[in-house]
């Protein structure tokens, strides 16, 4: 576990990349714990579908979303702390890619929250 950490501060990009994703996925998982009595119990979670029920989704499954960017967080990460000494330039690459995937899921979450009050 310390090298994990001590790889994470050699490198800005990454120790940047590894702190916003943190933060956004935090702040996914707690707007969604503090909203999540007040939303009804169904949301427009699926606007790709066809228009009516498809579109629709239980408010539990809000959470796929945050536990998807969860799953890429941990393993871009862990692929990233891998594969830093052999190729720098795409351990960074995989912690901007986890930065942005954490960051849309944030935004989405916002989304959904601020359309349903």
């Amino acid at each position: 576990m310390k090298k994990f950490f001590k790889f994470i501060k050699q490198d800005k990009i990454t120790y940047w990349g590894f702190i916003l994703s943190s933060i956004f996925l935090l702040g996914s998982f707690a707007l969604i714990a503090v909203f999540y009595k007040q939303l009804p119990p169904f949301l427009p979670l699926y606007n790709k579908m066809p228009w009516g029920y498809a579109r629709i989704g239980k408010k539990i499954e809000l959470f796929i979303y945050g536990a998807i960017a969860m799953l890429f967080y941990s393993i871009n990460f862990i692929s990233a702390f891998h594969i830093y000494k052999k190729a720098a330039l795409l351990a960074r690459f995989i912690c901007v890619t986890t930065l942005f995937i954490c960051f849309f899921v944030f935004v989405f979450t916002i989304q959904i929250i601020l359309l349903m009050k």
